[in-house]
């Protein structure tokens, strides 16, 4: 196995649209090169790890190189390891992986975020009060006011047993 220059393992890694520990499903496979990367990348061709394709328009008139399987090889042998995450963070990642299906964290985490409600007099707001599944407040004058009384609901409610 020869080993390449971290340089070029990264021109591989972003040709097939790869991170940096070589993660992802690849969804492309072509670098074109321009200025110094021409150079790498006909090393990496001369030493089977990709294939120089000649210019055209699409490339800008610029030479691209594609990824042998070779090349596929040296990427899944010499990328590191990713770093080891924590619970935590690793159940962030999964969010951010998937994040679009959901309205924030506490959404994907099942978490039932409080909201306030308000009463209106007169064109104004005159009480608020914040519930959730798990608690209701009391209606009350203040924003701050109605955030205090729902913490007591839940408390509350949480000695009793009722928690989630």
């Amino acid at each position: 196995m020869m080993h390449v220059a971290l340089t070029q393992l990264h021109i591989l890694q972003h040709s097939l649209g790869l991170d940096e520990y070589g993660r992802g499903r690849p969804y492309r496979n072509h670098y074109v090169a321009g200025g110094d990367d021409v150079n790498k990348c006909r090393s990496l061709a001369d030493l089977g790890l990709m294939k120089e394709h000649k210019p055209t328009s699409i490339s800008g008139n610029s030479p691209w190189f594609s990824v042998t399987p070779a090349g596929i090889n040296t990427i899944s042998e010499q990328s590191p390891k990713p770093p080891r995450l924590s619970a935590a963070k690793s159940r962030y990642q999964e969010y951010l992986d998937v994040g679009d299906c959901y309205e924030n964290f506490a959404h994907f985490l099942g978490y039932d975020k409080p909201e306030f409600e308000t009463q209106w007099a007169m064109g104004k707001p005159s009480l608020y009060r914040m519930k959730s599944v798990r608690a209701i407040g009391e209606w009350c004058p203040t924003k701050k006011e109605a955030k205090s009384s729902y913490k007591t609901a839940l408390a509350s409610k949480k000695k009793a047993g009722g928690s989630r």
